[in-house]
């Protein structure tokens, strides 16, 4: 648990084909997706399409925290 801000972060490994390499993985009992951040995908080549209507996510509070624009193909 990471103590600064009450976060539940894991340290992970993430794979796709042959490529793999370390990250923190937040777990959010909340969230109704499994989401990659960008850096991931780019990193591992991750294939993706663009979703035909952006999802908006926010926290608890409704504040706006991005715009999710692209799937796992």
């Amino acid at each position: 648990m990471d103590n600064k801000s009450s976060r539940c972060e894991l340290n992970c490994s993430v794979s796709f084909n042959q490529d793999c390499f370390s990250a923190k993985a937040l777990v959010d009992s909340g969230c109704e997706r499994n989401l990659l951040d960008q850096t991931i995908v780019d990193r591992l080549n991750i294939p993706t399409t663009p979703l035909t209507t952006p999802i908006r996510a926010s926290s608890l509070d409704g504040n706006s925290l991005t715009t999710i624009t692209h799937q796992t193909a």
